[in-house]
């Protein structure tokens, strides 16, 4: 047995269809067609009889707890689709993110329909682009999300806001850079020219500047930055204020790396997380 159909009922077809136009093509259900009762979104497929979504016209309906999911192929279309959702008029819109409750690749977005019917876009099988502030690369942690933003802004998929503060001084990419004595440009070139992660962390443990009395130290301040009474105290308040939404229920933000926690979703970092011992070469 598998699923064949749902007829989901909406307060307004007129501004239902509108809003259904526009986003069933992105989730894989393109064609449209009038039915008795109103109005099909029919999937693409080879069946004689495909798979639908039938809206029905309710002028009483009032919207449950219940929420449908559509699946996308992967986390570019589960980004596409939210954005055309958004266009079309949705409301009360979550994500696009991670949401490692569920499992450590799914992805999504949750947003309401002009009826205020509860919907979905998820992919089970996304990858993050850039790693956690703590994942280590060398036993040093940082190394691995800069790697990734740097791998990034070189294939032209960083995305803008990231891009603006990649090696930014007065950010954790600053502090990693100042703490190892490393040039920027030096940086940026060596992992231009260093496609796999072994590869990153020899050329970072046979920096002079680099030794494993550094890294340590670096493992225990990079966690703190922003904490009051360390380093980047003024930039978590600067960045708090202009660029993250943080409610006044939330617990506070204390740390730059708990931020970006919070921002893209990680679930809180085991203890062993930054346990990588691997020993600089002299």
């Amino acid at each position: 047995m598998s699923f064949d159909h749902i007829d989901l009922r909406v307060r307004n077809l007129d501004e239902a269809k509108f809003f259904y136009d526009r986003l069933m093509p992105f989730i894989g259900f393109p064609n449209a067609y009038p039915t008795s009762l109103g109005i099909a979104y029919e999937a693409e497929s080879d069946h004689p009889k495909p798979e639908f979504i039938g809206l029905i016209e309710d002028l009483n309906h009032r919207p449950s707890a219940t929420r449908i999911a559509f699946g996308a192929a992967d986390k570019n279309a589960v980004d596409q689709a939210t954005h055309m959702a958004s266009l079309a008029g949705a409301c009360n819109v979550e994500g696009p993110m991670f949401c490692p409750e569920y499992s450590p690749t799914y992805y999504a977005s949750f947003f309401d329909d002009p009826s205020g019917n509860r919907l979905e876009i998820c992919c089970r099988t996304a990858s993050r682009m850039i790693r956690a502030p703590w994942d280590c690369l060398a036993g040093c942690i940082w190394l691995a999300r800069l790697t990734d933003k740097i791998r990034l802004a070189n294939d032209g998929k960083l995305p803008p806001d990231y891009r603006a503060f990649l090696g930014h001084r007065r950010g954790v990419d600053g502090h990693f850079l100042r703490h190892f004595e490393l040039d920027k440009k030096a940086v940026l070139e060596a992992i231009k020219n260093h496609l796999d992660d072994s590869d990153v962390e020899q050329w970072f443990l046979q920096q002079p500047t680099v030794n494993q009395s550094r890294i340590k130290i670096w493992n225990e301040l990079a966690p703190n930055l922003g904490r009051r009474g360390w380093p980047c105290e003024q930039e978590l308040a600067i960045a708090i204020e202009r660029f993250y939404r943080v409610s006044d229920g939330d617990t506070p933000v204390e740390t730059l790396f708990e931020l970006i926690r919070r921002d893209e979703n990680f679930p809180l970092p085991s203890n062993d997380t930054q346990s990588s011992e691997i020993t600089p070469q002299s």
